[in-house]
């Protein structure tokens, strides 16, 4: 992720304080289509545990599905073992 200091950017002073302070959501158009929008760090940190959430119930499921199939499956580093790596 890039980060930019506050002064860096052109974001009013009023906007970024109801983002940090007010934990409102901002939505920043360009030639009238939404490009960007302007979220808290708690926004973000929630998002993120939802992705991790997502990606280990897919990850449940594709166990679950190899173990119902009989497929074998071999240690990660057994696996580098093998290839060398």
């Amino acid at each position: 992720m890039t980060t930019l200091d506050a002064p860096e950017t052109r974001i009013p002073p009023a906007a970024f304080n109801a983002v940090v302070f007010k934990g409102e959501r901002i939505s920043i158009r360009r030639r009238d289509r939404e490009t960007v929008y302007l979220v808290s760090e708690r926004d973000i940190q929630l998002l993120q545990a939802l992705e991790d959430s997502l990606d280990a119930s897919e990850a449940r499921d594709a166990l679950g599905r190899n173990e119902a199939s009989g497929a074998r499956t071999i240690a990660i580093e057994d696996l580098q073992r093998r290839l060398g790596v």
